[in-house]
């Protein structure tokens, strides 16, 4: 009987003992989010979200109006370029009007220098106006054409 007591109070002596030392406390783990914090977080990822597609939209919008104005400033001096320059009747000087299309296709010119372009000077061998022979017709057929070879 005293072994029984003695392997009784043993075992109840293990068990307190090792239940002792098994209440230490577990490694804390993360905190669970509530679900104001999983609002919070997913209201700043959607305010972030809008933020990033506004700042996308504004470089877009941006890049559209680059562009317009590009081909609205290559399109004028593509204008410019192609305009011919007349000449009076047995006359090599150009008038005030001529002179100053002269000036623009210059500043056409130096704005663009990959553009190249073919002068052509013309009378009535390649004529621009054949419906008569009066001489406003004729008029139009003494110019020099410009015609853009490259760079646009």
């Amino acid at each position: 009987m005293r072994y029984r007591i003695f392997a009784t109070v043993s075992l109840v002596g293990i068990a307190v003992f090792a239940g002792a030392c098994s209440r230490n406390k577990p490694a804390s783990s993360a905190p669970v989010p509530t679900a104001s914090a999983d609002r919070a977080a997913s209201d700043a990822a959607a305010q972030e979200a809008a933020r990033l597609r506004e700042e996308g939209e504004r470089a877009a919008a941006a890049a559209r109006a680059d562009a317009d104005r590009a081909a609205k400033a290559s399109a004028q001096a593509k204008a410019t370029l192609t305009t011919p320059v007349r000449f009076e009747f047995d006359r090599s000087q150009l008038n005030d009007e001529g002179l100053q299309l002269l000036d623009a296709k210059v500043e056409a010119l130096q704005a663009n220098p990959a553009v190249r372009v073919r002068i052509e000077g013309n009378a009535d061998e390649h004529p621009a106006c054949t419906a008569n022979r009066e001489e406003p017709c004729r008029a139009q057929n003494r110019r020099d054409e410009f015609v853009i070879l490259s760079g646009m």
